[in-house]
């Protein structure tokens, strides 16, 4: 079986082969998957283990693919962190505004629990108002105008326990 390392041979073949995989290793797009990028990797890896003899140009080739190699795989790890960073900064942003909303709703839920009991209070206020009304009128008043009292008293009155019955 055939690879893609058979046939390499010398100073001159070798820095082809290490031309050739440079130039994929910059095409790869910055956007590229991991796999694409362990890919890579792994060829240049192949690439130091493949060459030989081991002169000193040949293992100035092996340290030329060693910084290749790392350099795909930091930008890799590069994206990944520029990603999530920006995935922090955007959980921030997002955490701000969910605590800003949260007290804006506590203090409209403040604002209407305080608002029902004004209305409670005044409805009792009313109520109680119509009964001192009635009692003051007892003595005094006709039938008609006892009728017209006793029922404004109910209506207060009913009006006082929808107050305390309406649900939050």
């Amino acid at each position: 079986m055939s690879t893609e390392w058979d046939g390499i041979e010398g100073v001159e073949g070798w820095r082809a082969k290490l031309e050739s995989l440079l130039r994929e290793a910059e095409a790869l797009p910055a956007n590229a998957d991991v796999q694409a990028r362990l890919k890579m990797n792994r060829r240049l890896t192949e690439f130091q283990l493949r060459s030989v003899p081991n002169t000193d140009e040949i293992l100035e080739l092996d340290a030329i693919a060693e910084s290749a190699r790392a350099a795909v795989i930091k930008a890799g790890v590069e994206e990944r962190l520029e990603g999530l960073a920006a995935g922090s900064a955007e959980l921030a942003r997002f955490t701000k505004q969910l605590r800003e909303r949260s007290a804006g709703l506590l203090a409209d839920a403040r604002s209407l629990r305080f608002e029902r009991a004004d209305q409670a209070v005044q409805s009792l206020t009313e109520t109680i108002k119509s009964v001192r009304e009635l009692i003051a009128s007892l003595e005094t008043a006709t039938e008609a105008e006892l009728v017209k009292k006793s029922e404004r008293l109910i209506t207060t009155l009913q009006n006082f326990r929808s107050e305390i019955e309406r649900p939050a």
